[in-house]
């Protein structure tokens, strides 16, 4: 016959793993979240997962936040990103999502897509289809080359110039 095993826990400890060996997990969940030193330690292993994972998106080719070229902007749509996010970079979309959620539980995904394609474009210039999508639109818009200017110093589009570069390329 088996010895059975006692451990000596005292206070959240105790409860974190009664909860986990009673099969309890919510409940170990809510205890580990209370728990401030574990709490640090869960936010350093996710940190680095979701360094991974954005790492591992960027580098890729046929990153689906990459316009390989001007025809993709016509099939821009946040709802095929958002299903590419989530499968590519689960942890970094469930964060944003949670960030993003309201009491009402609106779509998200607008804010989702728009965040990832800053944090991505931040990391990988390559990475910017998102950007390319606000330039032409801006541009259509009339805004002013000055509006270009400060909104891609903050990552949110491209420059003036390339838009003309890119609409002149793509006229027939």
């Amino acid at each position: 016959m088996a010895k059975r095993r006692v451990l000596y826990a005292h206070g959240s400890n105790k409860q974190i793993i009664r909860n986990v060996v009673t099969k309890r997990y919510r409940t170990a969940a809510r205890c580990i979240g209370n728990h401030k030193e574990l709490w640090q330690e869960i936010g350093k292993v996710h940190s680095e997962k979701i360094r991974q994972e954005v790492h591992e998106s960027c580098k890729k080719k046929c990153n689906y936040m990459r316009a390989a070229d001007e025809k993709v902007l016509g099939e821009f749509s946040t709802a095929i990103l958002s299903t590419a996010a989530a499968e590519h970079l689960p942890l970094l979309t469930a964060c944003l999502s949670a960030a993003a959620c309201h009491k009402d539980n609106r779509d998200t995904t607008h804010a989702v897509v728009s965040a990832l394609g800053i944090l991505l474009h931040n990391r990988n210039r390559q990475v910017n289809l998102l950007q390319k999508m606000i330039s032409v639109v801006l541009f259509k818009g009339g805004a002013k080359k000055m509006v270009f200017m400060r909104l891609q110093k903050a990552g949110l589009c491209l420059g003036y110039v390339w838009v003309i570069v890119t609409l002149v390329a793509c006229l027939p």
